[in-house]
């Protein structure tokens, strides 16, 4: 019997220390066998798939203007490259355009409706009254034609230097004259060269861009500042010789002028590099700035891939245009300085209803 309780407790013992080493080896074994990593999900990206629908571009100026012309190629390089559908409208009233930028604003900040913009749509807070400034856009600026100081063909100098020791020679009262025109930069750009040269000129108002280059072709004024594209057919036709670009640096386009045009500051440099800068042609487009930022990300990103579109450089070319692309940062400072410039020289012409200070806009010189 004892043999029997003996025998019996040595198999326990030995069962029960064999149960420990195999429970030992299973813990060790799942500690140290791999896990298969869970399929991860994709992150989202910043941009998403925008656009989901038809994206709706207000155009606040007639059909067939310059401004709208630049707006349909911007449209037209976005649906080449991206296959946006897009659909376009025109309203032409109200002063700067503020009919039609004023729609964009009062509609969804959804990050569907497109207001296109340029320098003079910067003066509605001077010209309508309201609350619209700068400040509540994004804007995004495509490009701009440099604007060149012609003379007429029976003038006299041919050249920048001849005609600025001919203004500062020629006897008093009477002076030579330079056209101005309309309420924008037509009207601003040259109205600043005048009085900021340090040279006697005079001034005469025409009321469309058309009259004031006309006059200068047939010797009524000694000269006109406009953007080149609008000054090419009549440099074609050798009714107008470019003499400077007013820019800080040379204008090389043999489409336009077969010579390199030389930039204004080089005969007259008392005038500002930043005035000249913000004094600019600008063709773009602006979204409320409250607009989802992951929409407004993804429309920088395609809008930065316009560079290399075909379609959109063709356009630049036979509008002699410089291409710009600037977004955020870059494109609120040039939007700041042309918004004070052009604001604070048109309020010095008697033509603003309303005062830059009265609108909170700063003035910079």
């Amino acid at each position: 019997m004892r043999k029997i309780v003996f025998i019996l407790v040595i198999i326990l013992v030995i069962t029960t220390i064999t149960g420990c080493i195999i429970k030992d080896e299973v813990i060790t074994y799942s500690a140290k066998k791999p896990i298969a990593a869970p399929t991860a999900t994709p992150v989202p990206t910043p941009f998403g798939d925008y656009p989901e629908t038809i994206v709706q571009w207000m155009i606040p100026f007639s059909q067939g203007s310059d401004i709208d012309n630049w707006s349909r190629a911007l449209g037209d390089a976005f649906s080449e490259n991206y296959d946006w559908r897009i659909m376009y409208t025109n309203i032409s009233g109200g002063l700067s355009g503020s009919t039609g930028t004023y729609k964009v604003f009062n509609s969804k900040h959804d990050g569907y409706m497109f207001s296109t913009f340029g320098e003079r749509t910067l003066t509605i807070p001077v010209y309508v009254e309201g609350e619209l400034v700068s400040k509540d856009w994004e804007y995004f600026i495509a490009g701009g034609c440099p604007s060149i100081l012609c003379v007429g063909p029976d003038i006299g100098p041919n050249t920048i230097e001849e005609f600025i020791t001919a203004a500062k020679n020629i006897e008093e009262d009477n002076e030579m004259t330079i056209a101005v025109s309309g309420g924008g930069l037509q009207a601003a750009l040259p109205y600043y060269f005048v009085t900021e040269s340090g040279i006697k000129f005079n001034i005469k108002e025409y009321k469309t861009d058309n009259l004031a280059r006309a006059a200068c072709a047939n010797s009524e004024v000694d000269a006109v500042i406009a953007p080149a594209n609008m000054l090419a057919n009549d440099v074609e036709r050798k009714n107008l010789i470019p003499l400077a670009v007013m820019e800080d640096k040379a204008y090389t386009n043999h489409s336009f002028y077969k010579n390199t045009i030389p930039s204004i500051r080089d005969s007259v440099p008392i005038l500002k590099q930043e005035a000249l800068i913000a004094l600019r042609q600008l063709r773009g487009f602006a979204l409320p700035r409250d607009t989802e930022r992951s929409k407004l990300l993804a429309i920088e990103e395609k809008f930065l891939g316009l560079s290399n579109n075909q379609t959109f450089n063709e356009f630049l070319k036979t509008n002699y245009a410089n291409m710009y692309l600037y977004t955020y940062d870059e494109a609120r400072q040039q939007i700041e300085i042309s918004e004070k410039y052009l604001s604070w020289i048109l309020s010095d012409m008697n033509k603003t209803g309303y005062t830059p200070e009265y609108v909170g806009i700063e003035r910079p010189y």
